[in-house]
């Protein structure tokens, strides 16, 4: 009687013997897991701050590339405008030259008529 009890003991000790290496090794599956998940979110974490110190490095320069787009967009209205005056002052020019051409002509034509 003695040693059945001592027995029943030892058979429930090694069933929670196996029941908590069971535990332990579901445990380690899940340690593993988060492991894995862990490198992964750092390769992650890593490639977006690569990331983000690349387009924080890029902000600059596309800002001035942007200021300097504005500017020649300037310069080029400003020129539109110069050449826009000077086709006015050629055609306004142009309708001058033709109207002393007739008064050449209508003089020419009373010299003529002279002689």
């Amino acid at each position: 009687m003695f040693g059945a009890k001592k027995r029943e003991e030892i058979a429930a000790l090694q069933n929670e013997l196996a029941s908590l290496r069971v535990d332990l090794s579901k445990e380690r599956e899940r340690a593993d897991h988060f492991a894995k998940e862990s490198s992964r979110l750092q390769t992650s974490t890593t490639e977006a701050t690569h990331y983000a110190k690349l387009f924080t490095g890029l902000s600059h320069p596309l800002g001035q590339f942007t200021e300097s787009v504005k500017a020649l967009q300037s310069s080029l209205a400003a020129m539109s405008q110069a050449m826009k005056k000077e086709v006015d002052e050629a055609v306004q020019a142009s309708s001058e030259t033709l109207q002393t051409k007739e008064q050449v002509e209508k003089l020419t034509g009373r010299i003529a008529e002279l002689m």
